[in-house]
């Protein structure tokens, strides 16, 4: 299985059989750009981010090429990354939103079982560029941009998926 957006701002999704190299399915998701997608391990489940300004997660079959449904989170702007765990359980989903003409960043873990959100991330990014879900299934990283305009850097955090905060790197 092989996953990909098609052409900018035209919203599908193609899938694509590895092993005979031939389109399975179009999908064409609400996403004016689909910045991130990811696949359970199972393969039978596709999670698409994107930007249409409504910080939805849309949940696709692979199969049937049907949409599951639409996690609403609180991102407002965009949802620019998203990870499955090992075990197929949980969905971590990174982006932004926009409060009162500032940017803040979003980073919240989902259960996919339940498709209910089980808690937000107080991050210190600005913008959640990228995350990701160690094989432990316990811990995630998250990386974005940091919140003062003055630091050249990048800010990257280490999370327990409990919601405690291990580290955080590259603030100076």
């Amino acid at each position: 299985l092989f996953a990909g957006g098609s052409t900018p701002s035209s919203g599908v999704i193609e899938i694509w059989s590895i092993s005979s190299g031939k389109l399975t399915a179009s999908l064409h998701t609400s996403e004016a750009v689909v910045t991130t997608l990811a696949v359970t391990p199972n393969g039978q489940t596709l999670a698409v981010g994107g930007t249409n300004g409504k910080g939805v997660i849309e949940l696709w079959n692979v199969s049937t090429g049907a949409l599951i449904t639409r996690l609403k989170t609180h991102a407002s702007e965009a949802i620019d990354s998203v990870a499955i765990s090992r075990d197929g359980k949980t969905l971590l989903a990174g982006g932004s939103s926009l409060t009162a003409q500032k940017e803040e960043g979003v980073l919240e873990v989902w259960n996919l079982t339940t498709r209910a959100l089980v808690r937000t991330l107080s991050t210190s990014a600005m913008v959640v560029r990228s995350v990701a879900i160690a094989k432990d299934n316990k811990t995630a990283a998250a990386c974005g941009d940091p919140k003062s305009t003055t630091s050249p850097y990048g800010v990257a955090e280490l999370w327990d998926l409990n919601g405690k905060l291990i580290s955080t790197l590259g603030t100076s």
